[in-house]
């Protein structure tokens, strides 16, 4: 009860603001409706013939105000490793012949490809050719998510018989929350669908059905989940337009589509057996196939999930900038039900926040709703239709307008932060350093908010991760994703600390480490553990301690070539342990690889990463020598899983 109370405390102000405003507007119109139009009529005679115009102009606005804010978010170190990152380097890496390849998120997949299916960003590969940099993207999608107002303006032209409340209505679209954190968020491919997806179903609602194919194509290869989508439109052709030739050509269509990329492609080009994001729904079950049987046969705890108050807050802040009118046009408002599916049933609730780029693939539906609402508003009202139009339309304004100003991050909102687009003096140093002191062509790992600038080779990795990169760029004042402070800090200790790279720069909270040439100063090991990791040498702070001290000794663990063909570690524990001379364990130390942050599932073939133990020597053992083990355990406790257990002689201690 609380939580519904909150959700109504917070999203009335939209709605009785809108409402407000169009009783009002209602009352004006039948009491001095004649006198209104009279005077108004002139402006609506310009309205009426220029707005076919004006709709270019609004979207030249829109275009305007939110490129020049995508671009100077990224000029102001704002923007991310994922997903700018990623997708500006994926296009540079196919402009330059290698097909989707990427490093950015080398931990999971070596192409973009094996992450998801998006071959529309080939078109992209042109631009970059004439003008290779990340911004090319961002303006692109804001020019995209510009034109998806067009099929909100010429439904509502068409269904409402009223070009300046078409216009109104289209002018919401630009007003809308949710699009402008889609648009502020880096670059996404499903950004790019959005617009697609707005015109298929304006020239489906018209019948129109080879440009409709067109534009489901489009969609289509710009991301795989759009084959969700697309069953959606097959189902809806058959049932509501009763074209089941042309219905089911679609839906097999989707569903074709989504096997193959979703079942095949993917999998194959990530190396693994399984879709990787149905790790997103491990709620509902391991497979594709258990999940589907959880969502049928377990109705009531899919309802429970759907009905969270996270949930239920993420739609309503999708239905309320349009006054709740997108229910009253049920029959579009249907076609936005399979993505609300697969977001909601999900447990990574980035899913269903407004906030992230999720939310593109139902602005089209929800919209275009909204317009069959409306007109739905008029039908029942018939003899007063022009009137409750009006009415409708300043409902809808308002409840947008407001629900801009309590929660979009755009201009003149509550929410709007703008030191976010301002590149002061910390932010023109570092992009300095990147252009002046990093060569164009070496290997980098760096930060999030970096990686954007520094994508533009072949090889750049997100830090805590090296993968024996040349240059190593950090901000102490720059965001620490994936670490939290804590283990941001051990990551910077320890890197000051490691042997293969010297600190060439440290001013204004920048580090800047370039790794040093010739051999690392380990002693050599070579203790293979398993078949694909191996201890391949250690430093010993000191060859002796004293009983109650401590031994200090570093090792460095190697993933080996022979993981080519799988690319995947198991996620391991890497342990050192002191033993006596009969094989008793009398201390030891043991954790994941970068205290947690580096985890060995995410290492690849040839890694070479050093970590740190410190083991205790209890105060109650004999003086004497001692052996150093190395080991590598699935858990802590290596009795859960002996099977994936490694144990070898690493040196020898003296302990006084």
């Amino acid at each position: 009860m609380a939580a519904l109370d909150a959700l109504l405390s917070k999203f009335l102000p939209s709605l009785v603001g809108g409402l407000a405003v169009a009783a009002l507007c209602l009352l004006l119109l039948r009491a001095h409706g004649d006198s209104l139009k009279s005077r108004l009529r002139p402006y609506l005679s310009f309205v009426d013939t220029s707005s076919d115009r004006l709709i270019f102009v609004f979207m030249a606005i829109y275009f305007l105000v939110f490129g020049a804010l995508s671009v100077l978010r990224h000029d102001s170190l704002r923007s991310n490793a994922y997903d700018l990152g990623i997708f500006d380097q994926v296009i540079w890496n196919t402009s330059q012949g290698r097909l989707f390849d990427e490093t950015v998120m080398i931990e999971y997949t070596s192409t973009l490809l094996g992450n998801h299916f998006s071959p529309i960003l080939l078109f992209f590969v042109p631009l970059y050719w004439l003008f290779s940099d990340a911004r090319v993207l961002l303006i692109a999608q804001t020019a995209a998510l510009a034109a998806g107002a067009l099929p909100v303006y010429w439904l509502a032209r068409d269904k409402l018989g009223s070009r300046p409340a078409a216009l109104a209505l289209a002018s919401s679209y630009f007003l809308f929350p949710a699009l402008h954190y889609v648009n502020l968020f880096d670059f996404h491919e499903v950004a790019i669908a959005s617009p697609f997806i707005g015109f298929a179903i304006y020239f489906l609602v018209n019948r129109r059905y080879r440009p409709f194919a067109v534009c489901l194509f489009f969609a289509l290869i710009s991301r795989e989940e759009i084959a969700v989508v697309t069953v959606g439109l097959g189902v809806w052709i058959i049932i509501l337009q009763r074209q089941r030739l042309i219905g089911t050509a679609v839906l097999a269509t989707g569903a074709i589509y989504g096997y193959l990329t979703i079942m095949v492609l993917i999998p194959h080009f990530q190396g693994a057996n399984e879709y990787y994001y149905v790790v997103r729904y491990a709620h509902l079950g391991k497979s594709v196939g258990e999940i589907a049987k959880t969502v049928f046969l377990n109705p009531l705890y899919v309802l429970e999930l759907l009905t969270s108050p996270q949930r239920i807050e993420y739609v309503l802040h999708l239905l309320v900038p349009l006054g709740l009118l997108p229910t009253l046009g049920l029959d579009l408002l249907a076609l936005s039900f399979p993505s609300f599916t697969y977001l909601l049933l999900s447990n990574y609730k980035e899913m269903y926040d407004v906030t992230n780029q999720y939310s593109a693939v139902l602005i089209p539906p929800i919209f275009l709703a909204s317009v069959h609402g409306v007109g739905v508003l008029m039908r029942r009202k018939r003899g007063n239709g022009n009137l409750y139009l009006w009415a409708a339309v300043s409902y809808v304004l308002v409840s947008s307008a407001v629900s801009y100003y309590l929660y979009s991050p755009g201009p003149f909102s509550q929410r709007f932060r703008p030191e976010r687009y301002v590149i002061d003096e910390h932010t023109a140093q570092g992009l300095q350093i990147i252009d002046t002191m990093i060569s164009p062509k070496a290997s980098v790992s760096a930060q999030t908010d970096l990686v954007p600038h520094l994508s533009h080779r072949k090889e750049i990795y997100v830090f805590p991760y090296l993968h024996n990169a040349k240059y190593v760029l950090l901000d102490r004042y720059g965001r620490t994703w994936p670490l939290k402070k804590s283990q941001f800090d051990y990551a910077v200790e320890d890197l000051q600390s490691n042997p293969a790279y010297e600190l060439i720069l440290d001013q204004n909270g920048y580090l800047l480490f370039r790794r040093k040439p010739g051999p690392l100063p380990y002693t050599y090991a070579g203790l293979k553990l398993g078949d694909s990791l191996e201890a391949v040498g250690y430093e010993l702070s000191q060859p002796s301690t004293h009983v109650g001290g401590s031994i200090e000794i570093s090792v460095y663990w190697r993933a080996s070539d022979d993981m080519e063909d799988d690319r995947r570690l198991p996620r391991l524990f890497t342990v050192l342990e002191l033993m006596d001379r009969d094989g008793n364990v009398v201390s030891g130390h043991g954790k994941e690889p970068g205290n947690g942050s580096l985890q060995t599932d995410r290492w690849t073939a040839g890694d070479l990463v050093r970590e740190r133990y410190t083991i205790p020597v209890p105060i109650n053992i004999e003086a004497g020598e001692y052996t150093v083990t190395a080991n590598i355990r699935t858990d802590k406790k290596s009795s859960r899983n002996p099977s994936l257990s490694y144990t070898g002689e690493l040196t020898k201690v003296k302990v006084r």
